[in-house]
């Protein structure tokens, strides 16, 4: 498969788990070349993957989609080295690990599971969030009426009479009375911000976007500034948004974007503008980095990663778009073919060039990525998912034998 020779595959191994003609087992590639080696002569994957969907890693676990013979979704979760941590389940949801738990849906309930697949909180919540400094959310009511808060031992610790919560953040969260005001309690559960506010938002680095007063005209609730953490008033009147109007943005690496007659600057904690405004598009700051592009429309101009000086520390051709922020030293990004791939600060692409299926990269996590290729067999389009590292080395998990 002529799309796939950027790897240069210096060793590759099988390591089976077990015996059967249908045991799954993983491919272990150390670079990409010979991975053609794994294709037959019409381009397609000489073996079967038990997986049709996989996400990216958190604390440690991916998530992978699987169809049994009788077409039931089953969801499992596989470890760095692509061994199937934790088996398959025929649950209706499930999702990342947060805090040590992983939430799932299971006969129309929402309950937690722990690393080793046990339901450590059963599934008993009509709906439920990912764990959040200690504390998640959980209702047996319609959405947005809440129930309260469990602890990691499914123990409700807060029990609240809200009409509606937001998630912890900072230690905060934001609580709104019958048909009044939003205000924040503290992980007691005490009420740490009076309600004064019209509308409020989830605290990032210390800082929440909150509103006073509802402007007409307006296509979204406008925050009216930012507080911290004690309810002070940091930034009195909000940015203009971005886009146009008031998007709801949150401090990252102490900068929020605000744009002005179509060009993006960023606002330092006080709302003083420390980086002008001259971007026609902007990320937000990770890692102590962003992503931007200048000129009329993205052309004529510059496109690349600034420091949090507004320095442009790295330039980068203008058919490279960012699809994924810069976590674990790479962003994910997009070239003019659809591609995807991974680059650094540096400009570099991992493997050299964008080789992996549109929408099939996931960002990197503690040194970990899990991507896609494409192929078709008799008129159908499948999917090859495989984890990668930085040095090119890439594990194929969960395949069977035709």
């Amino acid at each position: 498969m002529k799309t796939i020779n950027l790897f240069l595959l210096c060793v590759a191994s099988i390591c089976f788990y077990g015996c059967s003609s249908k045991e799954r087992f993983t491919i272990t590639v150390n670079s990409f070349e010979e991975i053609d080696n794994y294709w037959d002569k019409d381009g397609a994957f000489k073996y079967e993957q038990d997986i049709t969907d996989m996400s990216g890693f958190s604390e440690g676990y991916a998530i992978v989609t699987f169809y049994d013979s009788d077409d039931n979704k089953k969801y499992g979760y596989i470890d760095t080295t692509g061994k199937l941590a934790i088996p398959y389940e025929e649950y209706e949801e499930a999702h990342p690990f947060s805090e040590g738990l992983a939430r799932i849906k299971k006969d129309n309930k929402y309950g937690y599971i722990n690393t080793n697949g046990e339901i450590v909180i059963p599934c008993f919540f009509q709906w439920a969030d990912d764990f959040s400094d200690g504390l998640a959310r959980v209702g047996r009511k319609e959405e947005w009426m809440v129930d309260g808060f469990i602890n990691t031992k499914g123990e409700m610790v807060i029990i609240t009479n809200y009409e509606r919560t937001k998630s912890f953040t900072d230690g905060l969260a934001a609580v709104k009375k019958d048909g009044g005001l939003w205000g924040y309690i503290n992980t007691k559960g005490e009420l740490a911000i009076p309600h004064q506010f019209k509308n409020a938002y989830e605290f990032s680095e210390g800082i929440a976007q909150v509103m006073y007063e509802y402007r007409r005209g307006s296509r979204k609730w406008e925050p009216d500034g930012y507080i911290n953490t004690k309810g002070e008033l940091l930034i009195k009147d909000m940015p203009t948004g971005i886009y146009g109007y008031a998007d709801i943005e949150y401090f990252s690496n102490g900068f929020i974007r605000e744009e002005v007659r179509g060009l993006i600057g960023y606002l330092n904690t006080k709302g003083e503008t420390v980086i002008p405004h001259s971007y026609w598009q902007a990320s937000i700051f990770t890692n102590g980095f962003a992503f931007v592009k200048t000129g009329i429309n993205g052309k004529n101009g510059k496109n690349g990663f600034i420091n949090t000086q507004g320095e442009m520390v790295c330039e980068v051709p203008s058919n490279i778009h960012l699809i994924e922020l810069l976590q674990d030293g790479y962003c994910v990004i997009q070239d003019e073919h659809y591609n995807y791939g991974y680059m650094n600060i540096k400009g570099e692409i991992l493997g050299g060039k964008c080789q992996y299926s549109c929408g099939g990269a996931n960002s990197f996590s503690n040194g970990f990525a899990t991507a896609a290729l494409d192929y078709k067999r008799d008129g159908n389009n499948f999917r090859v998912w495989m984890i990668l590292d930085k040095n090119g080395k890439h594990i194929i998990p969960l395949c069977r034998k035709r």
